[in-house]
């Protein structure tokens, strides 16, 4: 995503009060004499605390009823972010985790294309495919001391095997999108 420095720690910045859905994305990109800035409330921001770059989901408006956004990014040593530390209860383990405020932020980049189906969605299909194999080798691991039969995993190896070819996937075209979905409803099961 985008042009950050190739040392850079980066967050990926997209949900809001009401969740992650392009329609609940209510950040908003504005062009100012001085440039670009944003405006909004991020929620849940994962690595945010200790990153360099933001990757901020922002809307640049309504078109036909859509909200239209568009993914900027922002460096993180600006005064008008505000970072909240979450309380115990929403934290995630050792994993730096914060809500986000902006107050006319300067904008580093804007990337053009549509946010959600160049960044979101994809964000999104990895995200979970990642994380369903992770939780396979957990369990694939654990089979000694839970008892898991040798079919079971023999099954879950095989998963872990089908996770790692959708992740390779685009993920996007007709056959990929079928693998895809096959793939996460075998690991519900």
């Amino acid at each position: 995503v985008g042009n950050p420095p190739a040392d850079a720690v980066t967050a990926f910045c997209v949900s809001e009060a009401r969740g992650p859905h392009p329609r609940y994305i209510e950040t908003r990109l504005l062009h100012t004499d001085q440039g670009p800035v944003i405006t909004g409330q991020k929620m849940w921001g994962t690595m945010a605390p200790a990153a360099d770059v933001l990757y901020i989901a922002a809307s640049i408006g309504q078109e036909e009823g859509q909200n239209q956004l568009r993914m900027v990014a922002v460096n993180t040593n600006q005064s008008t972010i505000e970072q909240i530390p979450l309380p115990p209860e929403r934290q995630a383990g050792d994993v730096p985790i914060c809500d986000l405020n902006f107050q006319a932020t300067a904008v580093r980049e804007v990337l053009a294309e549509d946010a959600y189906s160049h960044y979101i969605k994809p964000f999104r299909l990895i995200e979970d495919v990642f994380s369903t194999v992770a939780m396979q080798i957990v369990l694939y691991r654990a089979g000694d001391q839970t008892r898991l039969t040798q079919t079971a995993r023999e099954d879950l190896l095989a998963l872990i095997i089908q996770g790692k070819a959708v992740a390779e996937s685009d993920m996007a075209s007709p056959g990929a999108i079928l693998i895809l979905t096959s793939y996460l409803r075998s690991s519900q099961r």
